[in-house]
């Protein structure tokens, strides 16, 4: 039992607090952008997960709610957990939403991406779309971890509520997915928003590998995607 309990103590300092809004705020600028892009007439927007992005969206649309453990008391929430999908149990609303926001975490999940993007449809309004966001599994430093036969994926984590990546995904493996829960790619994008990852024993060639970056789009360390029901 005192093994288990210094696993979890171990995890939890692992994922213990950073400055989330600081790392994540490239990619909060390019969320919204592109959100204002996609559905600038959107009136109810439903961000997955409740967060420092969700105030940033209040400040942008008329209408914000959220979904997942907990919510903000400013917004309105939809208490849900994605894993209730595998029985049966969809989450419900007493209202449809013209944009929701998917970003950052699928990749959290441990049912498929299909079930998630099925659960997210029912939500939509017609018309509506979905803006999912989410680590590219196929970024050029697991690459090159895989190939020094280094996993460059985390490993999975005790902390209940924040139990790390159970999956991360390529570009067509989610475009496949949004097919299976019959949506259409209304358009994807790879592109680095995070500050530089290092992986340990590759320093030497760290400029050749940020220049492959710049040069090959799916190098790059984030996937974002537009769905919208199939006509």
């Amino acid at each position: 039992m005192q093994a288990v309990i210094d696993l979890v103590e171990r995890d939890a300092r692992r994922a213990g607090p950073h400055d989330y809004e600081a790392f994540h705020a490239r990619r909060f600028s390019y969320l919204l952008a592109t959100a204002l892009r996609l559905r600038p007439e959107a009136q109810r927007v439903l961000d997955v997960g409740s967060g420092p992005f969700s105030a940033m969206l209040r400040d942008a649309f008329p209408e914000v709610w959220t979904l997942g453990f907990s919510g903000q008391a400013e917004t309105r929430h939809i208490a849900y957990d994605f894993n209730a999908i595998q029985h049966g149990v969809m989450p419900q609303a007493d209202t449809g939403f013209d944009l929701i926001v998917f970003s950052e975490v699928v990749e959290h999940l441990h049912v498929p991406a299909a079930a998630a993007l099925v659960a997210l449809k029912s939500l939509l309004n017609p018309g509506g779309a979905i803006l999912m966001q989410t680590p590219n599994a196929a970024e050029i430093m697991n690459r090159v971890a895989l190939l020094w036969g280094r996993n460059p994926y985390e490993r999975l984590r005790l902390t209940p509520m924040n139990p790390g990546h159970f999956r991360e995904y390529t570009l067509a493996e989610l475009a496949d997915d949004a097919e299976a829960a019959g949506l259409e790619v209304l358009f994807s994008e790879y592109r680095d928003y995070f500050p530089t990852q290092r992986v340990a024993g590759f320093h030497p060639v760290r400029l050749l590998l940020d220049q492959a970056r710049k040069v090959v789009p799916a190098f790059r360390g984030g996937i974002t995607m537009a769905l919208a029901v199939k006509a």
